[in-house]
Parts: C-alpha cells; structure tokens; sequence
C-alpha cells in the first residue's frame, strides 16, 4: 500500500492534464474523429509511464532520502 502512497500526489496534476488534453478536444466534438483515438491512447500511455515510473523510483531510493 505504500508504494500507492507514493504517486498519490500524482492524482491533481494528471487529473488536470488529461482533463484539458481529453476533456476539452471530447467536448468540442473530436471524440468522433480517428485521430482523437490515437491522441487518448497517447495520453493514457504517457499518463500510466508517469506512474509506472514514479512507482520504480519510490522502490529503488530509500524512505530516509526522500523528504
């Protein structure tokens, strides 16, 4: 549970991103076009290596070098 602990933080700023990147182009109409498929699958991708990311930082540096 911990390592979830570790990318909480993350919740506003990639809430905030995927609401302007997807929510703003889905609410103008692109969710019908192809490209806005591409565009998400982007999106949910670089979102998920973000975390995926943070979370194998969280494991490898010890808690007494975080602050």
């Amino acid at each position: 549970m911990s390592r979830w602990r570790s990318i909480r933080w993350l919740a506003v700023p990639v809430g905030a991103y995927v609401a302007i990147t997807v929510g703003l182009p889905a609410a103008n109409g692109a969710i019908w076009r192809a490209e806005f498929v591409r565009h998400l699958a982007l999106v949910v991708v670089g979102c998920l290596a973000v975390a995926v990311g943070v979370l194998a930082i969280a494991h490898v540096v010890p808690k007494g070098h975080r602050k």
